[in-house]
């Protein structure tokens, strides 16, 4: 087994906080961030540039603008920009038809060939919640990837905020002094936070139920 593992990085809380989480713990990792091409996407790279530089890990950055331009006539434009690796408290605002396994894929074919074998993910139970089966989902994902390239390494998807919410997740990040004020959760590309949208709605609401300080700015 590979000792490096491949954090998926969004710019937001969640995967912020596993990143230092995973330093703390003197972890070898290297970080993914999937640029969409979208109107948040520059303060998500800002976010992800500037976590990177302060670990010193290193940072791919993958352009995948094409697919949110594919999606574009078919979704709302609001799930478009909602990152599921950083996903809003309003499941009812998430299309049926996941995109997770686009961005997973990616992952795992870029990991595979830099020999990791293993992808830590930052997704939360509110996650879960929307979609039930994501566990059995990361398991069956490993299993088929075996089947496609059996001459590498057992794969694994692992997930450790799973049962989590995103409160406790903040909790976990004001205990490492994780700097939440340069993470980005808002899905428009406002000078600071709008303080309306989904993201930031979830985003206020875990400072407040977790009892921490929330330093954010925002217009609202």
């Amino acid at each position: 087994m590979s000792l490096t593992s491949l954090v998926l990085m969004s710019g937001g809380l969640d995967s912020c906080v596993l990143a230092y989480q995973l330093i703390k713990e003197d972890k070898k990792i290297r970080g993914l961030y999937f640029d969409f091409g979208l109107d948040p996407s520059m303060h998500e790279l800002q976010s992800v540039k500037k976590m990177a530089l302060d670990l010193s890990i290193p940072l791919e950055i993958v352009d995948i603008s094409g697919i949110a331009k594919m999606l574009m006539g078919y979704i709302p434009l609001q799930e478009i920009m909602a990152d599921e690796l950083d996903v809003g408290p309003e499941p009812t605002l998430r299309s049926n038809v996941s995109g997770f396994a686009v961005l997973l894929s990616i992952a795992t074919y870029y990991a595979q060939i830099i020999n990791i074998s293993n992808i830590k993910v930052g997704v939360l139970s509110e996650q879960k919640a929307v979609r039930p089966n994501l566990n059995e989902f990361f398991t069956s994902w490993s299993s088929t990837i075996q089947l496609l390239n059996e001459k590498c390494e057992k794969f694994l998807i692992d997930a450790p905020f799973l049962n989590m919410k995103k409160s406790d997740v903040v909790k976990i990040g004001n205990t490492l002094n994780v700097p939440f004020v340069d993470t980005w959760s808002c899905y428009r590309a406002t000078p600071i936070h709008c303080g309306e949208c989904s993201a930031c709605l979830a985003r206020k609401n875990a400072f407040s139920v977790a009892s921490v300080k929330d330093q954010t700015e925002y217009q609202q």
